[in-house]
C-alpha cells in the first residue's frame, strides 16, 4: 500500500521525535544521575575537609584514639558510606568502619590530612549509590509517564508546523513540478525530434562531404599534370600520382617533407623563395623552373602556384600545379639555333647579292659604254645591220643592269630588318605618287582614292608596294584610253583591306596563280618591258606584314590588286 506524502511526512516526524526526544531522556536520566553522584562526592569531601583540622591537632599530640571515635562517629552518621579505613604513613589502620550496602554499584575516594607537607593520615572513604539509584529510578518511571505525551505534544506541533510551512508549499511544488515536467518532456520531445533532424543533416553533409572529397582525390588523381600541396610551415601535405612519377619519388617519400629533402639545394632554394614570396603577398604566381627526376633528368615546368584559406580566413598554405614544357623549350632552343643560323644565312645573302650587283654592275656598265662609245665615233662607217647587233647587245645590257636591280630590292625586302611603326598611307601614297610622276605625265594618267587607314608597317616598304601596283596599274594600260586608278581601303576583321583598281588590258584568270611567282611575265620584252619581279616584290612585302594578296581582273575590263594589312592597333611579325 502506497502512503500519501503526508502520512509519510507525519510517520517520519513522530519517528525521527521519538528518537530525539528518547535521546534527550536518556542525555536527562545521565546528567542527572551524574549530578547527583557529584553531589554526594561533594558532600562527602566537605565534611572531611570539615574534620582535617580537628584531626590534623589530634595527631600531633598523638591522640590516636579520639581520631579513631571522631571518624568511625562521623561514617556511622554518613549514610553513603559503607567502608572507611583510616590508615596512618606507617600503613597502620588507625579507624576502619564497614556497613553493608544495598547497592550493586560503589564509588571510592581518598583524601589526605597533611602538615606542612608531611603525610599525617591517609582517608579511604568507599560509598554506595543506593540513593542515586532510587532517585533515577523516580525520574525513569516519570519519564516513561510524560515521553509518549511529550512525543504526541511535539509532534502535534511539529506536525503543523510542518504542514503549514512544508506540506502545502510542497503540494504546490508538486503540482507545478508535474506542470513543469509535462512542459520539460514536451521540450526534451520537441528538442530529441530537432536533434533527430540535426543529426541526420549532419550526416548527411558529412556523407556528402565523404563524396566530395572522394571526387576531390579521383580528379586530383585523374588530373594529367602533377600537382601538389604543402601547408603553412612549406611542408607537403598531399600530391597526386602525376606528381609523384614526374619527380621518380613515392608518395610516401614526399609527404611530410620540405623541398630541401626532396629536391637539390640550388632548385630547392629557388622554390622556397619563391613559395615564401607568394604566401607572403597572397594570390597567384607563375614561373619557369627546372625540376630533376630521380634518374637525373632535368626537365623544364611552369609553375602555377596559389595560396589557400584555412577556415577563419588566415592562409592554410600553398597548392601547386607543374606544367611540363621541355618539348616547348627544346623546339625554342631549336628554333633560336635556327634563328641565329637564318640571320647569319641572311647576312650572308645581303653581303652576297651587294658584292653580285657591284660586281656584275660595273662589267654591264662597261660594256653598255665603249658600246655606245663605238656607236658614236663609228656609226658612220658600220653596216645598218652592224647597228642592229650593237642595239641589241645595249638593251640586253640595259635589261640585265634592271634584272640586278630588282634582285636587288627583292633581297633586301627578304634580308632587311622591319621598321614597325604606326604608316599613314596617304602620307605613302603621296610618296609613290612623287616617284611616278614622268609615267603619270607621259600616260596622262588620272589617278584617286579615297581615305586611307593608318597601319602598323614598315614604311619604305608599304610605300613601295604602293609605288610598284599603281606603275603595273599605267604600264598595262589599255592603248586606245588614259589610265583610270583608284585606290580605296574597308575596315575588314583586325584589318585593312585596300585595292588598286585599273582600266587596263586586264589579266586572264588561267594567269592569276603566275603573275607573282618571282621571273614570271605574260607579255614579251617588246611588248612591256620588265623583268618579272614587280609582283613578286610586292607579294613579299605583304606576307611580311602577316597579310595576302590577290587579283580580280578579266582581260580587256582592266584589273583590280587587293591586299590586307593589320590595324594600327596590332603588330606584325
Amino acid at each position: 500500500m502506497k502512503l500519501s506524502p503526508a502520512w509519510a511526512a507525519l510517520i517520519g516526524i513522530l519517528t525521527v521525535l521519538t528518537l530525539l526526544v528518547g535521546v534527550v531522556y536518556i542525555g536527562a536520566i545521565h546528567q542527572v544521575r551524574t549530578i547527583l553522584e557529584d553531589d554526594i562526592q561533594d558532600s562527602l569531601r566537605s565534611d572531611l575537609l570539615t574534620l582535617e583540622q580537628a584531626a590534623r591537632e589530634m595527631l600531633l599530640k598523638h591522640h590516636y584514639e579520639n581520631v579513631e571515635s571522631m571518624f568511625l562517629d562521623w561514617a556511622e552518621r554518613t549514610a553513603p558510606v559503607s567502608e572507611f579505613v583510616g590508615r596512618a604513613p606507617n600503613g597502620f589502620a588507625i579507624a576502619t568502619f564497614n556497613r553493608p550496602t544495598g547497592s550493586l554499584e560503589t564509588r571510592r575516594m581518598e583524601h589526605r590530612i597533611l602538615h606542612e607537607e608531611t603525610l599525617l593520615l591517609t582517608l579511604s572513604v568507599t560509598y554506595d549509590l543506593s540513593s542515586v539509584d532510587k532517585r533515577v529510578k523516580s525520574l525513569r518511571i516519570l519519564i516513561l509517564a510524560v515521553f509518549p505525551v511529550s512525543v504526541l505534544f511535539l509532534g502535534g506541533i511539529l506536525w503543523e508546523t510542518v504542514r503549514r510551512s512544508a506540506l502545502v508549499p510542497m503540494e504546490r511544488a508538486q503540482k507545478d513540478l508535474r506542470r513543469y515536467q509535462d512542459h520539460l518532456e514536451s521540450m526534451v520531445e520537441e528538442r530529441t525530434h530537432e536533434l533527430e533532424d540535426e543529426v541526420r543533416i549532419r550526416s548527411q553533409a558529412e556523407e556528402a562531404l565523404r563524396n566530395h572529397s572522394a571526387f576531390l582525390d579521383t580528379l586530383l588523381e585523374a588530373v594529367p599534370a602533377p600537382v601538389f600541396f604543402k601547408n603553412d610551415s612549406m611542408v607537403y601535405i598531399g600530391c597526386n600520382r602525376a606528381f609523384e612519377n614526374f619527380i621518380g619519388m613515392d608518395r610516401n617519400d614526399i609527404l611530410q617533407r620540405t623541398v630541401f629533402e626532396i629536391a637539390p639545394p640550388d632548385l630547392a632554394e629557388i622554390y622556397h623563395q619563391a613559395d615564401q614570396a607568394l604566401f607572403d603577398m597572397g594570390g597567384t604566381q607563375v614561373y619557369e623552373a627546372s625540376v630533376k627526376h630521380q634518374d637525373g633528368r632535368y626537365r623544364d615546368v611552369i609553375f602555377h602556384k596559389a595560396v589557400f584559406q584555412k577556415a577563419n580566413g588566415e592562409p592554410g598554405g600553398i597548392i601547386g600545379l607543374m606544367v611540363d614544357i621541355s618539348d616547348r623549350k627544346n623546339v625554342e632552343r631549336d628554333l633560336a639555333q635556327r634563328t641565329r643560323k637564318l640571320e647569319w644565312s641572311n647576312a650572308e645573302l645581303k653581303q652576297f647579292a651587294y658584292v653580285t650587283s657591284h660586281d656584275l654592275q660595273e662589267p654591264l656598265r662597261t660594256v653598255s659604254s665603249y658600246l655606245q662609245l663605238l656607236q658614236n665615233r663609228y656609226g658612220d662607217d658600220l653596216a645598218p645591220e652592224a647597228h642592229e647587233f650593237m642595239d641589241f647587245a645595249i638593251g640586253g645590257a640595259s635589261r640585265m643592269s634592271r634584272l640586278i636591280n630588282d634582285l636587288l630590292a627583292y633581297s633586301r625586302i627578304t634580308t632587311h630588318p622591319q621598321d614597325q611603326e604606326q604608316a599613314d598611307l596617304n602620307h605613302l601614297l603621296e610618296n609613290a605618287l612623287a616617284n611616278l610622276t614622268v609615267a603619270i605625265d607621259e600616260s596622262d594618267a588620272k589617278v584617286t582614292h579615297d581615305d586611307l587607314p593608318t597601319t602598323m608597317g614598315d614604311p619604305g616598304q608599304l610605300s613601295r608596294l604602293l609605288q610598284n601596283l599603281i606603275g603595273n596599274a599605267i604600264k598595262y594600260r589599255d592603248p586606245d584610253r588614259s589610265p583610270a586608278i583608284h585606290i580605296e581601303a574597308k575596315r575588314g576583321d583586325g584589318e585593312w583591306i585596300l585595292s588598286v583598281s585599273d582600266n587596263g588590258i586586264g589579266i586572264d584568270s588561267a594567269h592569276f596563280h603566275k603573275i607573282f611567282q618571282i621571273f614570271q611575265r605574260l607579255h614579251q620584252d617588246e611588248e612591256y618591258g620588265g623583268t618579272g619581279i614587280g609582283l613578286a616584290i610586292c607579294k613579299r612585302i605583304v606576307e611580311r606584314h602577316g597579310g595576302r594578296i590577290w587579283v580580280d581582273s578579266e582581260p580587256g575590263c582592266g584589273s583590280t590588286f587587293c591586299f590586307s594589312l593589320p590595324d594600327e592597333n596590332q603588330t606584325f611579325d
